[in-house]
């Protein structure tokens, strides 16, 4: 490659502290560390850093992925480190039994192993002096913004992923999303600079080489100033992003409800008079596991019946009488819980419960849902308290005959989240109490009545 007759190396490092400065990415004294894998992009930031005096400490993960290549490209990093009079930092992962462990793609999973160690290690390097926090640092540039920007758009994603990274967030500063790769070779080229070669990088199996090697140069042909167009809509939708998320953030405020459990309420009509649900809906749902398909599918659930509803893995949307309704799912399943003396108190994940026997003389009992008293003549401790299942029936009191609890729930109009938090407190396979809702009528206090069981029922804020 011959060098570009215009290209300056000193006029480069200048646009870089401007850069620096301009996003408030790291002042003059601060302690950086920069992650570095002995690639181009790396070899050349850790070169302009030094050469400007910057206090810097370098981080390589070693993935061994590629056998002895892995191995070659640590080595290589200690070499440069030590030439350049900088500190090396090194870790190897097994990163195939992490990724078959959490079920994610390899990629992924190196992802998520490396920042994790960058973040203990900038945490661990600060601690001396917490006035002289180290800052992370990674050495992408703009070919990759693009990239990025290019990945988003033919996966699905909103205008956040449309403006790709940004070049400060309060984890890691990239100080190279100004540049041009071409412009790190020509500055490598100038001072003589080598780098490791990751071969992975040619094959374009994986999507962002398929776009680098293909997909791009191909639209080249027909437009040649594309990545020169394609970075300034980068700094577009970064603006429109600002004032799409101000916007956004106004009506959230005013149209959804979280309470302290997590559930999320959106009411279907002022949803629908916002005139966008589909980008209020992501908004609400991007960090919950959904895909923007699957947000196109929730938009369907306001024009449809009670009960119907979407599901991610972590959270499920639901469509109760007027209301979307957005819950988390429960991960694990839900344990038994005995009271077994005649007096105490129990917490479980609804709330707590306090129980206690007494005489009963005649006195008022409570009539809120949380508190009551049950006559105590035909039950049998040790009692079962469980979240309520399909088989469950009961004698709901007031009605006089049996009725299936699935029913009970419907005829109460509980929604399906409100449905998966009820438990019931049971005597010999016979339910006594619906928590929260009814009690058996079979087990009512009754003047005839001598000892009775008082329940209360305190549930979680």
């Amino acid at each position: 490659m011959t060098l570009p007759d215009d290209f300056n190396p000193e006029l480069f490092r200048v646009r870089l502290q401007r850069f620096v400065e301009q996003e408030n990415l790291f002042h003059a004294r601060q302690p950086l560390l920069l992650a570095i894998s002995g690639g181009l992009d790396s070899i050349v930031l850790s070169h302009i850093l030094q050469s400007l005096h910057f206090n810097l400490v370098m981080a390589h993960c070693n993935f061994g992925l590629r056998g002895s290549e892995s191995d070659a490209d640590e080595a290589f990093v200690k070499d440069w480190g030590q030439s350049m009079g900088i500190e090396v930092h090194t870790v190897c992962f097994d990163t195939e039994t992490y990724r078959q462990t959490k079920r994610l793609s390899i990629q992924a999973a190196a992802r998520a192993l490396r920042y994790q160690w960058l973040e203990e290690l900038r945490l661990k390097l600060s601690e001396p002096d917490k006035s002289q926090c180290y800052r992370l640092l990674t050495a992408h540039h703009l070919d990759d913004n693009i990239e990025t920007m290019l990945l988003n758009f033919f996966r699905g994603t909103g205008i956040t992923g449309m403006r790709g990274m940004l070049p400060g967030t309060p984890t890691v500063a990239r100080p190279l999303l100004f540049a041009r790769r071409e412009e790190l070779e020509s500055y490598a080229r100038t001072y003589g600079l080598t780098w490791r070669e990751d071969q992975s990088n040619a094959e374009d199996k994986y999507d962002r080489n398929f776009l680098r090697h293909r997909v791009i140069p191909l639209l080249a042909e027909r437009f040649p100033a594309i990545r020169e167009n394609l970075g300034s809509n980068l700094h577009r939708f970064r603006d429109i992003e600002k004032i799409s998320s101000k916007s956004l953030e106004a009506v959230v405020r005013k149209l959804v409800n979280t309470d302290a459990a997590g559930l999320t309420r959106i009411p279907v009509e002022g949803l629908r008079k916002t005139g966008f649900p589909e980008s209020l809906l992501w908004e609400v749902t991007k960090d919950k596991g959904f895909s923007t398909g699957q947000v196109a599918e929730i938009v369907r659930l306001m024009d449809l019946p009670s009960g119907k509803w979407v599901a991610s893995e972590s959270h499920r949307v639901v469509r109760h009488r007027n209301w979307l309704l957005i819950h988390p799912l429960q991960q694990a399943m839900t344990p038994l819980f005995t009271l077994e003396s005649a007096e105490g108190m129990i917490l479980f994940p609804q709330g707590s419960l306090e129980w206690s026997c007494i005489d009963y003389t005649g006195e008022q009992f409570p009539r809120d849902a949380q508190s009551v008293w049950l006559d105590l003549n035909d039950v049998r401790f040790p009692l079962i308290l469980r979240k309520w299942s399909k088989g469950d029936y009961f004698y709901p009191f007031g009605l006089g005959k049996k009725k299936k609890l699935a029913r009970f729930l419907i005829d109460e109009k509980t929604s399906l989240p409100e449905k998966e938090k009820t438990w019931v407190l049971e005597s010999d396979k016979r339910i006594l109490w619906v928590m929260g809702k009814r009690i058996d009528g079979r087990f009512q206090v009754t003047p005839a009545s001598s000892r009775i069981l008082c329940l209360k029922f305190k549930r979680h804020d």
